[in-house]
């Protein structure tokens, strides 16, 4: 049976896997003590724009592109201060409505400012970026108390500092957050990478509790000398920004395939990775390259108790997808491996406004779905998303 109604979307609870919340403007000055003064990140109003300060350095601005759903124009135009953007960027209970309008059940929450200028909090006191990540989870732990069964918190770590991580975990474990936002390629950051023995700890911790760990295509800009895409976006013209924003999402394949070769996946059979904003189109691809290369190299023979790489994804890699208009190949491959995201409220998220070619979710699915099996449908709308974050 193939998706033939709307009906039938509307029966599921759709998962959306990436969204994200765009801070507060008081979040951490009316959560951290005063004694750290403008040294917490603040809002800073100037050139016309919110634009976020960590004491005198500019961090990227507020708004703009990252909370542009339903803005009256298109791109480079966007809002410049919070009482323009759309309030369910930033505040739950429009989220939740914003959610109820366009069919989605529940939404997995990613950060804006403290994901995109993680690297930055490097430069400051040992205890003052401690707090400053302490503070964001709170928040996001507040945000979600408003629907904790669709309002879906990913833990943010002090990643510089080992032990505070475990302990940081543990505590947002216990708060009810479904999984972990982390990097992979601490190297740039000068500490050891991700295959080393320096991380298993925290991954083994990641493991017993069941707790996926996601890697989001903004988390490795962070380690950008400039501060990436997101910082400085105003400043590149729309062909520049079209072409860094798409290849940006390919460099997840990297992450893909450190995740298998570094031999993570073999470490730690049980634990869930997950490729976020990256689309899945590319994905057939490497895994065919990776298994060609595996047995053309006589890798297989070097290391004869691994699996194939595309058994490692099969068995516990996912990725996301939004307006990825050609979703039924790859997925039918791998049914359930891949799972549907919004990105909402960025720039490139399912979300129609005035001069802007985006749709919103039910017409992208019942565009870019309709003529995939229903069963299909459920697993990369529901069933596959409910797996990983234990919905």
């Amino acid at each position: 049976m193939t998706l033939t109604n709307d009906a039938y979307v509307d029966q599921l609870k759709i998962c959306d896997v990436d969204a994200h919340v765009l801070e507060p403007p008081d979040l951490w000055t009316s959560r951290m003590s005063k004694k750290w003064g403008d040294q917490v990140p603040h809002i800073v109003r100037i050139n016309n724009r919110d634009t976020w300060y960590i004491g005198d350095t500019r961090v990227g601005t507020a708004v703009g592109g990252q909370a542009q759903a339903g803005w009256k124009a298109p791109y480079p135009n966007t809002p410049l201060y919070y009482e323009d953007a759309h309030p369910g960027a930033w505040k739950a209970d429009e989220r939740l409505a914003w959610m109820d309008e366009n069919g989605i059940h529940s939404q997995v929450l990613y950060p804006n400012m403290i994901s995109f200028h993680t690297a930055r909090l490097l430069t400051l006191d040992p205890q003052l970026r401690l707090e400053i990540v302490q503070a964001y989870n709170d928040f996001l732990s507040d945000f979600c108390s408003a629907a904790p069964d669709r309002l879906i918190a990913l833990t943010n770590l002090p990643w510089w500092d080992l032990e505070q991580s475990l302990a940081e975990l543990e505590r947002c474990y216990a708060l009810g957050h479904r999984g972990l936002n982390f990097g992979w390629q601490f190297e740039r950051a000068g500490l050891p990478p991700l295959r080393s023995d320096h991380w298993e700890p925290l991954l083994k911790m990641c493991q017993e509790m069941n707790v996926p760990v996601n890697f989001h295509t903004a988390f490795n800009e962070s380690f950008e000398e400039d501060q990436g895409l997101v910082a400085n976006a105003e400043s590149f013209s729309t062909l520049d920004l079209a072409k860094i924003s798409a290849q940006s999402m390919l460099a997840n394949a990297n992450c893909i395939s450190e995740l298998i070769l570094g031999r993570l996946c073999e470490r730690y059979p049980t634990l869930k990775f997950v490729s976020v904003e990256s689309g899945i189109g590319y994905i057939p691809f490497l895994l065919d390259s990776l298994d060609w290369q595996w047995s053309t190299l006589s890798t297989h023979l070097d290391y004869p108790d691994m699996l194939l790489p595309s058994e490692y994804f099969r068995r516990q890699i996912y990725a996301t997808f939004w307006f990825d208009p050609h979703v039924g190949a790859p997925a039918a491959l791998y049914p359930d491996n891949f799972m549907f995201e919004t990105d909402f409220p960025h720039s490139t998220c399912l979300a129609p406004a005035p001069n802007s070619s985006a749709t919103g979710p039910r017409e992208t699915i019942s565009k870019n779905l309709g003529d995939l099996p229903a069963d299909l449908v459920r697993k990369v709308l529901h069933e596959n998303a409910a797996h990983v974050y234990n919905l």
